[in-house]
């Protein structure tokens, strides 16, 4: 497909083209760019009309007639053209003509800033629906939360390191869990990410021998570590007994890593969590974002 608007070409572009194109989008998914994978893959680029690349959009076909909006990001001087629109509604026809008549995107959105989702849906994808709150701070400002640093572990439970937990700990948390399906949601089963965790920083609440809470890090990036699974049992939930386990994370972040920041997220399935986010920790918090989905039909 090509077009023109104001002075910009917008043009399908061939494998090898969209390469140069490949600083328009974020350096996690440049490679998708400049090194395309063996699938249905559409780029759709800007330029201007000495070939200068201003922006690209592109997808990549999934399965059940579904492509996902992989990214689409403009040059800061030609944004509020017009141009983002054409180029995902141009992505969306190319797609269609494969025969992907539906798109999906998955994307962050600020909790103060929802312009992109209002962008989406000028493009005519549906409302964007919340998975997750995605929440992003830094050791210095969780040192200074007020009811994080209060935290102590009450009696009749302690807090240690997952990689010590021994194998009478662990098998009985299974024969809970096979006994109970509900004594933790399967998306949080610890055994599911402790491969390759951070070893110093996962951490286990422990009543009596039995654990009844977790965190589950993994270092995301040179500065920033991620809490990828923390929960505590529903019946203690009420109690605050997760909060204990968050601060010893943080100490033990601060006292064997360099890493200054942490993430993690909340699944809009567990309302209890998403609340305490969203009213005790936000005003704590470097940001809150919202985890979303996005769909075209």
């Amino acid at each position: 497909m090509a077009s023109t608007l104001d002075n910009i070409e917008i043009r399908t572009l061939s494998a090898p083209d969209a390469g140069a194109f490949g600083k328009f989008t974020f350096p996690l998914l440049r490679h998708l760019v400049e090194d395309p994978p063996e699938r249905d893959m559409v780029y759709i680029g800007a330029m201007t009309k000495t070939g200068e690349p201003v922006g690209l959009a592109f997808g990549m076909g999934g399965p059940d007639g579904t492509y996902e909006l992989v990214s689409v990001y403009i040059g800061p001087f030609h944004r509020n053209l017009g141009i983002g629109t054409v180029l995902v509604n141009a992505l969306h026809e190319d797609f269609a003509a494969l025969g992907y008549p539906t798109g999906v995107q998955l994307f962050t959105l600020d909790a103060d800033d929802q312009r992109y989702g209002k962008f989406l849906m000028r493009c005519g994808f549906a409302r964007p629906g919340v998975r997750q709150l995605v929440c992003k701070t830094t050791l210095d400002l969780a040192e200074t939360t007020p009811w994080l640093i209060r935290a102590t572990v009450p009696d009749g439970y302690r807090v240690g390191l997952w990689a010590d937990m021994t194998d009478a700990a662990r098998a009985d948390l299974k024969a809970r869990k096979d006994a109970d399906p509900e004594l933790f949601p399967d998306s949080l089963n610890p055994f599911d990410f402790e491969e390759d965790c951070h070893l110093s920083t996962s951490v286990v609440l422990l009543q009596g021998e039995h654990i009844v809470g977790w965190i589950i890090t993994h270092v995301l990036d040179d500065d920033t570590l991620r809490w990828t699974c923390s929960w505590v049992l529903t019946s203690i939930q009420g109690a605050g007994r997760i909060i204990p386990l968050w601060w010893e994370a943080v100490q033990r972040q601060r006292a064997t890593t360099d890493l200054a920041r942490f993430i993690w997220t909340v699944p809009m399935e567990e309302p209890r969590m998403a609340k305490f986010a969203a009213r005790r920790m936000r005003p704590w918090l470097e940001s809150m974002g919202y985890a979303c989905t996005a769909v075209r039909r």
